[in-house]
C-alpha cells in the first residue's frame, strides 16, 4: 500500500516515530492542531513532500534534515513557539509558501 496523503490533524500527538521518515511516497502530511515538540529528523527522507501543514502544535525547532525535503511547496508552521529556523531551509527552492503567522518567539537572524 502506498500513502500518499496523511491526515492526522486533532490527534493529541506528542510526538511522531523516527521510523515515520519511510513514508517515502506521501506528499500531503496534515499533522495540525496536536501537541507536537519536534520532528524526526527521518521527516529528510520525505522527498515527495510537498505539502507539510504544522499549523498549532507545541514545535520550537526543526530538524535540519528538513532541508532534504526539496519538492516542499507549501509550507504551514503558524502558531507554533519556534525559536529559529535551521538554515537548511534554505535548500527548499521549490517553496511557494511559508507560513509563520503567530510565531512570536521566532528570532530572524540579522543578514
Amino acid at each position: 500500500m502506498m500513502i500518499k496523503e496523511m491526515y492526522l490533524d486533532n490527534n493529541h500527538l506528542k510526538r511522531l516515530p523516527e521510523d515515520f521518515g519511510n513514508l517515502f511516497n506521501i506528499y500531503e502530511l496534515r499533522l495540525m492542531n496536536n501537541q507536537l515538540e519536534c520532528l524526526p529528523a527521518s521527516i529528510g527522507k520525505l522527498t515527495n513532500l510537498q505539502l507539510l501543514f504544522l499549523r498549532s502544535n507545541n514545535i520550537k525547532e526543526l530538524p535540519g534534515e528538513i532541508g532534504n525535503c526539496k519538492s516542499i511547496q507549501i509550507f504551514q508552521l503558524s502558531l507554533n513557539p519556534i525559536i529559529e529556523l535551521p538554515p537548511q531551509l534554505g535548500l527548499l527552492t521549490n517553496i511557494r509558501e511559508l507560513n509563520l503567522d503567530n510565531t512570536p518567539a521566532l528570532r530572524i537572524p540579522p543578514e
